[in-house]
């Protein structure tokens, strides 16, 4: 498999590469914040999908209507039943321990942290996608087929919604208490803590599955159906465009450099620059469906079942087989265990060499992204 330089040229392996954080003069280690939750899709803002704690409880969404707990060493930890499938919604989890996911029979299930049902909210459409917590003051948001972003107050009450011109189809991503989220028209919406909207971008054709990530400079980054990958400006106004040869459900994922991560039904798992040049791609010959989690190397599956592991400079470090589709993105603990599930009804622990921690079989197959706590 080709790894590639913006000039077609192979990458060389080399002794002084082999570190996985970015190597001078692009940048530093990647780093998380000091946050022992996991508040909305991969993690926070940046989308790198990894937490500074090590793992106790593993939570993820499945197509046999259940949410699962599993305890770190791959037990069942509880089940429990929304009533619903859960496609491609990831739960997030608060201070306090709840758990949020949306299912198919139009609900956000607000659980608590044993398994039991806090309150469900009736999203008046399918949930197809994460939700976000603000951690500040509790509020939940969420977005469902019915062409509206809800904000919900942590007791499961309604504090407002506002209506979109199509159904959402991102996850909620959260900053500076703003909130980002697209609808299948192809609009990337900014909203004020009120319901406000400060700013819409129009892609020009669809926005599906991908989320906006957001940089340190406000600079949101979001991939579109038009087989672009498209760098927003604050003020919503565009800054660049990276053309691929694939759609791109993927979303992008941040390092501290300001490098982004993301992969496209072309096959590549591409790097660019906050400027949007091409740094290198890695070419698995697959679809990328999901999105890469950043810690001391990256990692993403494809749809033919393989989860890679690659150097920041775009080498592989290794290549593991699951047998079946990978839909989702990894999720990553303080010792750098990984989680991913497939759709083959498996979820997988690996260690960070490569080798299976754990394989915990669920009852259908998995879309879910995982979430760490």
């Amino acid at each position: 498999m080709p790894y590639i330089t913006p000039q077609g040229v192979p990458l060389i392996y080399t002794p002084q590469r082999k570190a996985r954080f970015p190597f001078p003069p692009q940048g530093i280690p990647v780093v998380v914040p000091p946050l022992g939750v996991w508040s909305m899709f991969m993690y926070d803002r940046y989308h790198r999908s990894v937490t500074n704690v090590s793992a106790s409880v593993i939570y993820f969404g499945c197509y046999d209507y259940n949410v699962y707990a599993l305890n770190a060493d791959g037990t069942l930890k509880w089940t429990f039943d929304t009533g619903g499938e859960i496609e491609l919604a990831s739960p997030v989890v608060d201070r306090s321990g709840v758990i949020y996911i949306g299912s198919m029979n139009e609900l956000l299930n607000a659980l608590n942290s044993d398994g039991t049902l806090k309150w469900k909210f009736d999203a008046e459409g399918v949930v197809r996608r994460s939700a976000a917590v603000d951690l500040t003051n509790g509020i939940i948001y969420v977005g469902s087929d019915a062409f509206y972003i809800f904000a919900i107050y942590p007791d499961g009450r309604e504090k407002w919604r506002y209506r979109t011109t199509g159904e959402v189809s991102s996850s909620v991503t959260l900053y500076n208490a703003n909130i980002y989220v697209c609808d299948i028209e192809g609009f990337m919406y900014c909203l004020a803590p009120d319901a406000t909207l400060i700013c819409r971008y129009y892609a020009g054709d669809m926005i599906d599955v991908s989320t906006p990530a957001i940089d340190d400079y406000g600079v949101i980054y979001v991939g579109c159906i038009d087989d672009n990958l498209h760098a927003i400006n604050p003020d919503c106004t565009l800054k660049w465009i990276f053309t691929t040869k694939g759609v791109i459900t993927s979303t992008p994922s941040i390092d501290t450099s300001g490098n982004i991560y993301f992969g496209s039904y072309d096959g590549h798992l591409y790097s660019v620059s906050p400027d949007g040049k091409l740094r290198w791609y890695f070419d698995t010959g697959n679809i990328i469906h999901g999105s890469a989690a950043l810690s001391d190397g990256i990692y993403f599956g494809d749809v033919f079942g393989f989860l890679y592991a690659l150097y920041f400079f775009g080498k592989p470090e290794w290549i593991y087989d699951t047998g079946n589709s990978i839909y989702t993105t990894p999720a990553i603990d303080k010792d750098g265990v990984i989680f991913i599930g497939n759709r083959g009804f498996k979820m997988y622990a690996f260690n960070p060499d490569g080798t299976v921690k754990w394989i915990f079989v669920a009852g259908e197959g998995i879309d879910s992204s995982a979430a760490v706590v």
